[in-house]
């Protein structure tokens, strides 16, 4: 009996380790999510500010050429 007893607090042990080595695996993958979809849209923030620049670029460059084409 007691080598049974033995055997089952070391299995229930071992248990308990797995069980808390994947929680902490658990909650490392969502901080990295968290993180990288942070990234995310940040990347995306910046993406559109570029993209509204550019389109604000653009639409003086159409104007000016509008402009030139008029004076012709």
């Amino acid at each position: 009996m007691y080598n049974r007893l033995t055997w089952w607090e070391s299995f229930k042990a071992n248990v308990e380790v797995e069980k808390n080595q994947l929680l902490e695996m658990h909650i490392e993958i969502e901080e990295d999510h968290e993180r990288k979809k942070a990234e995310l849209e940040a990347i995306q923030k910046d993406f559109d500010s570029q993209r509204q620049k550019l389109e604000a670029i653009m639409q003086k460059v159409m104007k000016r050429l509008h402009v030139i084409d008029q004076d012709e």
